[in-house]
């Protein structure tokens, strides 16, 4: 299985290199199957990471997008929800 692409959408604040880090086992998938567990994996390491509101896994097949792609590969993408960077928690007690 060849992957051609990993995309990250919607990662605006969080580090190119983190999050390659974590989906680099994805780009070692040698069948379909196992590119789609390791990519279900890396999306859930990213979710508990608790700094993403939501996490979307998309599979692709890179022709539909790449003219060049080599036959049969596929493009892996994360649709990413950052959290707010700020968080303000006021109260008063009586």
């Amino acid at each position: 299985m060849h992957i051609n692409a990993v995309t990250f959408l919607g990662a605006k604040a969080t580090r190119r290199s983190f999050l390659e880090q974590i989906v680099e086992p994805v780009l070692e998938g040698k069948t379909v199957a196992d590119v789609i567990n390791r990519s279900q994996d890396a999306a859930q390491q990213l979710q508990r990471f608790q700094i993403f509101d939501d996490v979307q896994l998309l599979l692709d097949r890179a022709s539909d997008s790449d003219p060049l792609a080599a036959p049969g590969s596929i493009n892996v993408i994360y649709r990413l929800k950052e959290r707010s960077r700020l968080f303000i928690k006021t109260g008063t007690e009586i």
